[in-house]
């Protein structure tokens, strides 16, 4: 019989993507400035409680920006684009709000916030409750059967575990520019499922 068990619990980590965007009119200019906003983001959050091991480059990219002439139809380089952005992990829910807004107004103009959403890491505790509902879930619907046909429940042959992904809620999408305070952080509750099958003898 399979079984399910589901138990809520408040997220602890919040993850985010920082950093910023520039445009200027020629590479060097272009990475001059973005490189060294990128540094301030990076060392806000690191003020903000941030560990080095939670901050890592998620993406660095040099592009042209084009733009087309009337006419003949030709395209110019009207200048470069640099972006460098990271993903942080933030294991203070509280102080989130602040450290968000602190790598928004780091980056100035250019900054980027993106990809916001919350993990729970520390979930240990609760699988061990999911289990226990998941294998109770089961056991009652085997129970329920053997009594149908008839018998009695025996030993447990097998148990296989089948832990579902949980959905990680997101509060926001993007958030670009500088904030004018603190961002307002809601972490909500998180799912952690697990699924079992367990077989049982008929005795």
């Amino acid at each position: 019989m399979s079984g399910s068990g589901i138990v809520s619990g408040t997220p602890d980590t919040l993850r985010a993507t920082v950093g910023v965007q520039v445009e200027r009119g020629s590479v060097q200019e272009a990475l001059d400035a973005a490189n060294e906003a990128a540094q301030r983001v990076i060392d806000a959050v690191r003020e903000g409680g941030v560990a080095d091991e939670d901050i890592q480059t998620e993406r660095f990219s040099i592009n042209p920006r084009y733009e087309f002439d009337e006419g003949p139809r030709t395209r110019r380089i009207a200048g470069y684009e640099v972006a460098n952005q990271l993903t942080i992990k933030i294991r203070d829910i509280d102080a989130s709000g602040s450290t968000l807004d602190a790598s928004a107004r780091a980056g100035g103009d250019d900054a980027v916030v993106n990809g916001v959403g919350f993990m729970l890491e520390d979930n240990a505790e609760l699988l061990r409750q999911a289990r226990e509902r998941a294998f109770e879930d089961a056991r009652q619907r085997a129970e329920q059967y053997a009594e149908l046909a008839g018998s009695d429940l025996g030993e447990v042959v097998s148990i296989v575990e089948d832990q579902a992904p949980s959905p990680q809620p997101f509060f926001a999408d993007t958030m670009q520019g500088r904030a004018e305070s603190a961002v307002p952080i809601e972490p909500g509750s998180q799912d952690v499922e697990v699924r079992v099958t367990v077989r049982w003898e008929l005795g």
